[in-house]
């Protein structure tokens, strides 16, 4: 019983510290997800240029720059379009969210 007992405290736990890392749209699940929704939304249609930016997470450090500036240099883009966001997430250990710019020079 003692072992049941741990075992419940180590998930509520991890759970408890994953969702500070979970607080991003779209909607991430708490064991696993792998989702991309738009991040703004608005009534252009996507531009010809795309541009990405990552941040990742590992264990509660995160380390990048998944900024809509940084997306649209690293594609060029001058003008934006439309701004997506793709989320990656295991278990709230490791979590990768990743910024898609689209738009014109």
């Amino acid at each position: 019983m003692k072992k049941f007992t741990n075992v419940l405290l180590v998930l509520a736990v991890a759970l408890t510290i994953s969702g500070c890392a979970l607080s991003v749209n779209p909607l991430v699940g708490a064991l696993y997800a792998d989702v991309e929704g738009p991040l703004a939304v608005t009534g252009n249609s996507p531009g010809a240029l795309v541009g990405e930016a990552k941040a990742t997470l590992i264990f509660g450090v995160s380390f990048g720059d998944a900024s809509a500036k940084s997306a649209a240099a690293n594609g060029g883009i001058t003008k934006i379009k439309t701004v997506d966001q793709k989320v990656r997430n295991v278990l709230g250990v490791f979590m990768e969210v990743t910024t898609i710019v689209t738009g014109d020079d």
